[in-house]
């Protein structure tokens, strides 16, 4: 057995200890903090959720005979596009606009069948077919800024979860008015 003198394996040490190092990177969720995890986890998250919502609310603008229903989608579309900037300067901030999901596609969009429910009905029914969408939408994207007010680390993103928590709210509450006035 050869012996190895201390500063050699001082050495080894240290080498095998900045390899380690070099193996985690610092944006990898695993080695973030809970909070920052969270942080990326809402971001992703509600890309997707807001993905879904721009595109059902642009069917909804393109499609309806409702004034009052393309009213509510244009200010839906306005306010998730808006947010969904705020979403995307956090990530390139971070140098993350790799971690946005809805650069693949297909992530973040109605599923077939959503798609086809909505292209099979005209009218008043396609108004019925996609106010529950949208209202299921909405709740969605208040569960997922719900649990970054609960656990997330960044005070603007948390700032932003409670706006869009409340925001959201409110319009799946509108749908449920128009909903409910008689045509």
């Amino acid at each position: 057995m050869t012996r190895r003198s201390p500063r050699l394996l001082v050495i080894m040490a240290i080498l095998a200890l900045l390899s380690l190092t070099a193996c985690s990177s610092p944006t990898s969720p695993a080695a973030e903090p809970d909070g920052a995890a969270a942080d990326l986890e809402f971001v992703r998250s509600m890309l997707v959720e807001h993905s879904r919502g721009l595109e059902l609310a642009r069917i909804a603008i393109a499609r309806t005979s409702y004034l009052d229903m393309m009213e509510f989608a244009t200010t839906i579309a306005a306010t998730q596009a808006a947010e969904v900037e705020q979403l995307r300067t956090w990530l390139a901030a971070r140098g993350r606009q790799d971690a946005d999901p809805t650069l693949d596609p297909g992530v973040g969009r109605l599923s077939e069948t959503q798609r086809q429910a909505l292209d099979a009905v005209k009218g008043l029914q396609f108004d019925n077919v996609w106010m529950p969408m949208m209202v299921e939408q909405l709740r969605g994207s208040v569960e997922v800024a719900r649990a970054e007010i609960d656990h997330g680390r960044d005070p603007a993103l948390v700032a932003l979860a409670r706006t869009i928590a409340t925001t959201q709210q409110q319009q799946a509450d509108g749908i449920h008015r128009i909903e409910e006035v008689p045509s």
